[in-house]
């Protein structure tokens, strides 16, 4: 007999090869809602066009692109120096051809923000200049470099690279995600699935929840994911998913 996490395994895998479009849509909320977890596997399909925002050069970029297959496409929006040659080394080494980087950082407005670098990890570098309270984040001296970066709307970042429409916008920006969904209004028209890291904390209340509501407001069903436990230990505030269909 198989066992309930064997079952969950089972049916996680066979969700890429459901149908695209509002039916497949449909599908991955219901198990996203039942369930309040949401791995790559549930809300990917094959052939579909994903932009990841905010892309570590050993993250789940890799997993995206297995998922969307050879007639999918992944974007990659990064700023960061070293997650940019990581990315593209092993694009050029793989050879691999519908990945697409854009080496800039998301925001609410063009211009320039300072990133912080992370001494050890190249997912924790941070625009201190969002407005929130991360778990991750340290006194600026404490970074070994800031440097500055170009931003922009993603709406602007990707109609300058071709990409009127995607499938999945899954956004992991390190306290930044309201800046990145402020410049997202034509986006937010048309993308059936958005996914939001929300570990923040937004005038001291956990960030999931004004982002909730602005998914809301723009015609989302939002599931409130389950947190995992942060620095400290505690349970962290979980993500946001949510799906138009």
């Amino acid at each position: 007999m198989l066992t309930r996490r064997a079952l969950w395994l089972k049916s996680i895998e066979a969700l890429p090869a459901l149908p695209r479009g509002g039916m497949g849509t449909a599908i991955r909320y219901a198990v996203a809602k039942s369930t309040r977890l949401a791995p790559l596997q549930t809300v990917i399909a094959r052939g579909d066009t994903v932009v990841q925002v905010g892309a570590v050069g050993k993250g789940e970029l890799w997993e995206m692109h297995r998922l969307v297959g050879p007639k999918g496409r992944v974007v990659a929006v990064e700023p960061a120096p070293d997650n940019l040659e990581s990315i593209r080394k092993r694009i050029e080494d793989e050879r691999i051809c519908n990945i697409t980087v854009i080496p800039k950082g998301a925001w609410s407005e063009p211009g320039t923000q300072t990133l912080y670098m992370h001494p050890q990890h190249a997912g924790s570098h941070i625009m201190l200049a969002s407005g929130t309270r991360h778990d991750r984040a340290m006194r600026p001296e404490a970074y070994t470099d800031a440097v500055r970066i170009e931003v922009d709307r993603l709406d602007d970042l990707l109609a300058e690279h071709g990409i009127a429409q995607c499938d999945l916008i899954k956004i992991t920006v390190m306290g930044a995600e309201m800046k990145v969904l402020a410049g997202m209004a034509r986006l937010l028209q048309t993308t059936p699935k958005v996914w939001v890291k929300a570990h923040a904390l937004i005038d001291g209340a956990p960030a999931n929840q004004a982002i909730s509501q602005l998914l809301a407001q723009r015609g989302y069903r939002t599931v409130l994911l389950r947190g995992n436990l942060g620095p400290d230990g505690r349970q962290r505030p979980g993500d946001v998913y949510a799906t138009r269909f």
